[in-house]
């Protein structure tokens, strides 16, 4: 058997190897940018409309740029966040936060039914108003106990109009 001090020497030559071996010389060019990208998982459809019942798909992933600081995304399902330009079929990014400000859009659950619609909370009152922008909607109104009912996933922070039905964009693992 090796010794500590033979493992530890034949480590550091195999690192001076890998510090020795040219890399790729990088290009750069005032046109062109480089573009990275991360998979952020697609759980299914959220209601803008009427709430629906919340289906998850664990396996889908959407790959999205860097610069999207979102934990999960779901497909909009229905026209009441079209004066948001959310409109059906749209991808809408999500960030996890149990609380969002005021006026704010928002992945909403009320009992076992996913919504998406801008937030207006009023503590002091006890109330809470999830706001459809589309005209044709009416307000859905919580107060007192009804509340105990409502979880709100988390904020909405990216759009992409490209739709889920584009394969270049959905990756199975």
């Amino acid at each position: 058997p090796r010794s500590t001090r033979d493992r530890s020497s034949a480590a550091s030559d195999v690192y001076k190897r890998q510090a020795d071996t040219p890399t790729p010389p990088e290009y750069r060019y005032d046109n062109i940018f480089p573009i990275t990208t991360k998979r952020v998982p697609f759980l299914g459809s959220i209601a803008c409309g009427e709430p629906v019942f919340a289906n998850e798909e664990h396996e889908l992933y959407v790959e999205v740029g860097t610069n999207v600081h979102a934990d999960f995304c779901l497909q909009a399902a229905g026209d009441s966040m079209i004066g948001a330009r959310i409109h059906d079929g749209d991808i809408v990014f999500i960030r996890k936060q149990d609380m969002v400000d005021n006026g704010e859009i928002a992945a909403v659950i009320i009992e076992d039914e996913a919504t998406l619609k801008r937030v207006n909370y009023y503590p002091d009152k006890n109330l809470l108003i999830l706001h459809a922008e589309n005209p044709s909607y009416k307000d859905l109104i919580y107060t007192d106990a009804e509340l105990d009912q409502i979880v709100i996933l988390g904020k909405a922070v990216a759009l992409s109009l490209i739709h889920i039905s584009e394969p270049t964009r959905l990756r199975r693992i």
